[in-house]
C-alpha cells in the first residue's frame, strides 16, 4: 500500500517537473517581436512608434519607411515593448553615436534591427538593455570631447577609417585586441584573416585595432547611355566604355585609361554644351577623386621621410607632375561640373591670405541628381535610400534607363568607416556580443550596410548577396520587381483565360509606381483592361489594398495586384526579375578584382593622426578651383608651380604636433650673439603651446655680446694693467724698492698673472678643438705659476723672518728645485692631456623631459690627469696657506708677509673657480662668466696690491716711510730691532 502511494507521488513529481521544464525552455527562447521607438528631432520635438520585428528576416516590418519618412532627426531610442516605460535604474541604455545627422537617416536602420537579437542574448543573462543612436555627423564624432564633465559619454562611436588615430590618441577608445582574441576563443576562428587586405592599414595602429571594420565605402566610375546615344548619332566619335562595346577588343585596359576618360568629357562637352564629367557632390569627394587617380596612374600620394619619421607630398617629381597634368586640361576648360558654390570661391578669392589658408572650408553645392551628364565618378550605391537600391542594370536594358552604373577597372579607392568602443563605457562585455551579432556571416547587417562589396572577405554586399533576396520583406520584394524603369509585359489568369497585360514602372515622388501601359490598349480589349486596372498607379507595401492603391509580393515575380475590394489579381512578369542578381555576378567579380588594386589613402603606411586633418583640409579643393578659375598668373605661374604649392600645403598639414611625438627632431639657427640666442626649428612636429622652447642660449659666449663686451674689456683692463707694471719693473728694477720686494717675484707675479688673463680669451667666441685645448692649457699653466710664485715667497719670508738658513744653497735653490719640480711634473701631464684630447666632443641635453639634442661642447678629455694636477696645486695652495699663516707674528712692517697670506686664500677661490669651468658641465653660460671675471678681478687686486705701494713710493707720492730691521741672536734667542725714517 506505502509503495503504491509512494508510486503515484513519485509520478507527479515527476510531470510537474517535466512541465516546469518544457515551460522554462518556452521562456528561454521566447523572444518578444514588439518593440518601441522613440525619436528626437532637431527642434526637440519627440515622438514615439510601435514597431515588430520579424526574426526570420532579421528585420523590423517597414522600418526604412518609417524613418525616412521622419526629417531632421538627431535620436532614436529602441527598447523593447515592457522596458520602454522602466526607469533607469532597471534598465541600462547604450548609447552610440553614428554620422548620421538631420539631413541624412542613412545609418539607423541597420544599427536598429540587429538591437532585437542583442536585446534577446542579453535578456537571457539577466540584463535590460535600452540603446539610443545619435545621430552627430563626420565631424562631432571625432572632435566633440566625451565623458568630460557635463559631455556624453558614448559606448560606441562610429568613425571613419582616417579618424579612428584621433580619438585613439586622445585616450577616448581602447584597443579591440582582447575582443579579437576573445572572438577566437568563443567561435574557433580569426575575424582579423577573413578582413580584407590593405585594410590592416586603417585599423592598425602600433599594434592595436582601434575598430570593427563595418562599411566599405568605395567610389566607381558610371557613364549615361543616353549622353552617348545622342552624341554618337550626332556623328561623335564615342563609344560605350567597356566591356559593353566590342570596339575596345579584350585587352581593353590599355586603351580604356583616364586620358581617354577625359578625352570623352571633352568630346561630350562639346556635344551636349554641358560639362561631360561629374563629381559626387559631397563633402571630401574631390580628394577622393584625388587619391583614386594618384592610384591609377602610379603616382605615390604620400611618401615618408625616412630620417625625420614624417609623411610628406609623394609627386614633387616632374614625372608624377607630368602624370597629372592630364586633367589639367579638363579644369581648366571647364569639362567637369563645377561641384563648390560660386558665393564660397569668391569669399575665398577675397582673402589677402588665400594661399596660405589650408583650414578655409569651401561650401559644396549638393546636388542629388542621379540623372548627371555623360560620366561620372561618385559612390557606389546604396542599399538604404528610403529602401531603394539604385540596381546596375544589363545593357538590355538600357532603351529604358536614364543611366547605367558602370565600374571601371582601377578606378576604386577604398575608404572605411566602423565602430569603436570607448574607454568609459561600463558594457565593454555587452558590446562586444554586439559587434558579434552584426559581423557575423550568418546575419545580415554587413550586407545591408554594404551594397555589392564588404570589409570581409567571407561576406558579400547586399546586392552581391543571393540569400538577401529570401530576407526580405513583401514589400521590398515587390519593389524589386517594379524598379526598373520601362514598360513591361505581365500575364494573369481570369474567369479562365489568359491575357497579357503590358504594365508600366514609373518612379514618381522618389516612389517606385505601376500601372498600365498605352502599349495594352494598342495589342489588346481597352475596355477590359479599364474595368480590371484602371488608370490608377499603385505603389507595393505588405499587403494589397484596392483603396489605398497598393499591390504587394505573391512569389517569385509575381504581384498580388487588387481589382476590387474583394478580389485580386496575380500578375507574373515575363521578365524574371532574379536574373538581374544573376547580372551582377559581373558587377561583383570586377568589384572582387579590382578591390585587390584599391588601396586606402594613406597606402602604403598605417593610419597616423594627421590623416584626418588632411582629408577635412581644402587644399586639393583649393587646387582644383585655381585651375576651374584660373586663379594665377598664367606667365608666372605654370601647372608644375600650383602642384608644388599644393605639395608645400599637404606637408605643412602632415607635420605632427609636438606633443603627439617622442622624437623629436631639431635644427638650431646661427647664434644671434646681440641677444645670445639660437631659434629652435622643429623639424618633424609644431609647436600648439609653450610647452617647448622657441629658442636656447648659445653654446658659449658670443663676442658681440654684452656679457662678451665686458669679459672682453675686464681681460684688456687686466693685461694693459700688467703690461704697465712690467714697464715700470724693468725701468726701476735698480732701485731699492723694487729690489726690497724682489725683482724675480715681481716679475714671475706680471707673468703669470698675464698667463692666466689671457686664458679668459679663450672662453669668448665661437668654439673650436684648438681654442678648447688652449683654454685649459693656458688656464692650468696660470693659475698652478701663480700659486707657485706665492708659496715660494712665503717659503722664503719665513726661512729669513726666523733665520731658519740664510744661505742660499741650503735654501732658494732647495726651494726652486721642489718648485721647479712640480711644474715640470704639471707641464708633462698637461702635455700628455692635450695629446689624447681630440679637443671637441658631442654632448646632449634635454629640451623637454625625453626630447634630447646633440651639441658640441669642449671636451675635457682625461678627466684623471685634470685631477692629478689640480690635486698639485691644491697641495701647494695648502702648504702656502700654512707658510704664511706661521708668518702671522712677523711684525706689521713686514706686511708683505700678510698679503701673501691673503692672496692665498684668494687662490684658494681662483683654482676652485678654474676647476669648476673646466671639468663641471654648467648650465648656463652666465655661470661661466662670472666666474672668469671673478679669476679677472681677483688677478688685477692681486697686483694692484703688490704693485700700488711700490710705484707710489717710485714716484714720491707715499713721501715718509719707516723701514725697520730685527736681528735675533739664534744661540740666546735675543732680538734688537732698528727702525729708520726714509725722507724722499
Amino acid at each position: 500500500m506505502f509503495n503504491k502511494h509512494f508510486n503515484n507521488i513519485f509520478f507527479l513529481i515527476l510531470i510537474i517537473y517535466f512541465n516546469y521544464y518544457i515551460y522554462k525552455i518556452k521562456c528561454d527562447n521566447f523572444q518578444n517581436s514588439i518593440f518601441s521607438l522613440e525619436y528626437q528631432n532637431k527642434s526637440g520635438e519627440k515622438g514615439r512608434i510601435q514597431l515588430h520585428y520579424n526574426y526570420e528576416a532579421m528585420t523590423f516590418y517597414d522600418l526604412n519607411d518609417i524613418i525616412y519618412s521622419l526629417t531632421n532627426i538627431i535620436s532614436f531610442t529602441i527598447c523593447n515593448d515592457e522596458d520602454i516605460n522602466k526607469s533607469d535604474d532597471e534598465k541600462d541604455t547604450v548609447l552610440l553615436w553614428c554620422t548620421s545627422d538631420e539631413n541624412n537617416n542613412i545609418y539607423y536602420g541597420v544599427y536598429l534591427e540587429a538591437f532585437p537579437i542583442w536585446y534577446n542574448e542579453q535578456k537571457r543573462k539577466g540584463h535590460s538593455f535600452c540603446m539610443q543612436i545619435d545621430g552627430v555627423g563626420w565631424i562631432r564624432n571625432v572632435v566633440d570631447k566625451i565623458c568630460v564633465d557635463d559631455k556624453p559619454c558614448p559606448d560606441l562611436i562610429m568613425l571613419g577609417s582616417t579618424q579612428f588615430i584621433n580619438r585613439y590618441e586622445n585616450g577616448d577608445i581602447i584597443s579591440l585586441n582582447n575582443y579579437f582574441r576573445r572572438r577566437r576563443r568563443k567561435y574557433g576562428n580569426n575575424i582579423v584573416e577573413k578582413i580584407r587586405k590593405y585594410y590592416y592599414y586603417d585599423y592598425l595602429y602600433d599594434n592595436n585595432w582601434m575598430g570593427i571594420p563595418l562599411i566599405l565605402d568605395s567610389r566607381c566610375f558610371s557613364f549615361n547611355i543616353r549622353t552617348f546615344d545622342n552624341c554618337i548619332q550626332q556623328g561623335f566619335d564615342l563609344h560605350y566604355p567597356p566591356p559593353y562595346d566590342s570596339y575596345w577588343g579584350s585587352n581593353y585596359k590599355e586603351k580604356w585609361t583616364w586620358e581617354k576618360v577625359f578625352e570623352y568629357a571633352e568630346t561630350i562637352t562639346k556635344c551636349t554644351k554641358k560639362p561631360g564629367f561629374n563629381l559626387f557632390n559631397v563633402n571630401l569627394e574631390d580628394i577622393k577623386f584625388f587619391v583614386t587617380l594618384c592610384q591609377a596612374l602610379n603616382i605615390p600620394f604620400l611618401i615618408e621621410d625616412t630620417e625625420l619619421g614624417i609623411k610628406k607630398c609623394g609627386f614633387r617629381e616632374k614625372e608624377s607632375i607630368n602624370k597629372l597634368s592630364i586633367f589639367k586640361k579638363l579644369l581648366e576648360n571647364h569639362y567637369i561640373k563645377e561641384w563648390i558654390k560660386l558665393d564660397s570661391i569668391n569669399q575665398w578669392k577675397n582673402q589677402t591670405q588665400q594661399q596660405s589658408n589650408n583650414n578655409y572650408q569651401f561650401e559644396i553645392d549638393y546636388i542629388s541628381d542621379y540623372n548627371f551628364n555623360g560620366l561620372t565618378y561618385n559612390m557606389l550605391p546604396f542599399m538604404f535610400l528610403g529602401d531603394q537600391v539604385f540596381i546596375i542594370l544589363s545593357i538590355n536594358y538600357a532603351f529604358y534607363m536614364k543611366c547605367i552604373l558602370m565600374h571601371i577597372y582601377l578606378f576604386i579607392s577604398g575608404f572605411l568607416k566602423g565602430l569603436s568602443i570607448t574607454k568609459q563605457s561600463k558594457f565593454i562585455e555587452q558590446i562586444y556580443d554586439y559587434l558579434d551579432i552584426l559581423i557575423d556571416e550568418t546575419n545580415p547587417f554587413i550586407a545591408h550596410f554594404n551594397t555589392i562589396i564588404t570589409p570581409y572577405e567571407n561576406i558579400q554586399g547586399s546586392i552581391c548577396n543571393n540569400s538577401n533576396i529570401n530576407r526580405k520583406s513583401k514589400k521590398d520584394k515587390c519593389k524589386l520587381i517594379i524598379k526598373e524603369e520601362g514598360v513591361f509585359p505581365y500575364y494573369y489568369s481570369y474567369d479562365g483565360k489568359l491575357d497579357i497585360v503590358y504594365m508600366q514602372h514609373i518612379m514618381s515622388n522618389n516612389e517606385n509606381k505601376i500601372t498600365i501601359s498605352n502599349n495594352s490598349y494598342i495589342n489588346g480589349n481597352k475596355t477590359n483592361y479599364d474595368s480590371l486596372f484602371g488608370l490608377t498607379k499603385f505603389t507595393c507595401d505588405s499587403q494589397a489594398n484596392y483603396e489605398k492603391n497598393t499591390i504587394t509580393y505573391y512569389n517569385s515575380y509575381e504581384l498580388e495586384f487588387p481589382i476590387s475590394h474583394n478580389e485580386t489579381l496575380i500578375l507574373k512578369s515575363m521578365n524574371d526579375y532574379y536574373k538581374n542578381y544573376k547580372q551582377y555576378d559581373g558587377t561583383c567579380s570586377i568589384f572582387e578584382n579590382d578591390l585587390n588594386l584599391a588601396k586606402p589613402i594613406q597606402f602604403p603606411f598605417s593610419t597616423f593622426s594627421q590623416l584626418s586633418k588632411l582629408e577635412q583640409s581644402s587644399v586639393i579643393t583649393r587646387f582644383f578651383t585655381r585651375l576651374y578659375y584660373h586663379i594665377y598668373k598664367p606667365n608666372q605661374e605654370s601647372f608644375e608651380d600650383i602642384v608644388l604649392e599644393l605639395c608645400d600645403s599637404i606637408d605643412e598639414i602632415l607635420v605632427p604636433d609636438c606633443n603627439e611625438i617622442h622624437n623629436i627632431k631639431f635644427e638650431f639657427s646661427k647664434c644671434n650673439e646681440k641677444d645670445q640666442k639660437m631659434k629652435i626649428t622643429y623639424k618633424n612636429c609644431n609647436i600648439i603651446d609653450n610647452e617647448l622652447p622657441k629658442d636656447i642660449s648659445c653654446d658659449y659666449i658670443p663676442l658681440r655680446n654684452v656679457k662678451g663686451y665686458i669679459t672682453f674689456l675686464i681681460i684688456s683692463i687686466a693685461l694693459f694693467l700688467e703690461f704697465i707694471f712690467l714697464i715700470i719693473l724693468i725701468k726701476f728694477r735698480n732701485n731699492r724698492y723694487i729690489k726690497i720686494a724682489s725683482f724675480n717675484f715681481l716679475l714671475s707675479l706680471i707673468i703669470t698673472s698675464s698667463i692666466l688673463d689671457f686664458s679668459i680669451y679663450f672662453w669668448i667666441g665661437v668654439k673650436n678643438k684648438y681654442k678648447c685645448i688652449l683654454r685649459v692649457c693656458f688656464m692650468i699653466i696660470g693659475v698652478t705659476t701663480f700659486i707657485f710664485c706665492f708659496s715660494i715667497k712665503s717659503k722664503l719670508l719665513n726661512n729669513i723672518y726666523y733665520n731658519n738658513s740664510l744661505i742660499k744653497s741650503n735654501n732658494v735653490s732647495r726651494i726652486e728645485i721642489i718648485f721647479n719640480s712640480l711644474l715640470t711634473i704639471q707641464i708633462i701631464l698637461l702635455a700628455i692631456w692635450s695629446y689624447t684630447n681630440d679637443g671637441m666632443g658631442k654632448k646632449i641635453k634635454a629640451i623637454k623631459s625625453d626630447n634630447f639634442y646633440e651639441y658640441q661642447e669642449c671636451s675635457i678629455g682625461n678627466k684623471k690627469f685634470l685631477i692629478i694636477m689640480f690635486c698639485i696645486d691644491a697641495v701647494v695652495l695648502f702648504l702656502s696657506i700654512v707658510s704664511a699663516f706661521q708668518g702671522r707674528n712677523i711684525p706689521t712692517e713686514f706686511n708683505i708677509s700678510k698679503k701673501v697670506f691673503i692672496v692665498s686664500l684668494i687662490n684658494s677661490a681662483i683654482l676652485i673657480i678654474c676647476y669648476t669651468n673646466i671639468t663641471v658641465d654648467l648650465e648656463m653660460n652666465l655661470q661661466y662668466i662670472f666666474g672668469l671675471i671673478a679669476i679677472l678681478i681677483a688677478s688685477m687686486i692681486v697686483n694692484i696690491s703688490f704693485f700700488g705701494s711700490i710705484i707710489l713710493k717710485l714716484f714720491n707720492i707715499e713721501r715718509n716711510s719707516i723701514s725697520a730691521i730685527k736681528v735675533v741672536n739664534r744661540i740666546s734667542n735675543q732680538s734688537n730691532q732698528y727702525t729708520m725714517e726714509n725722507k724722499n
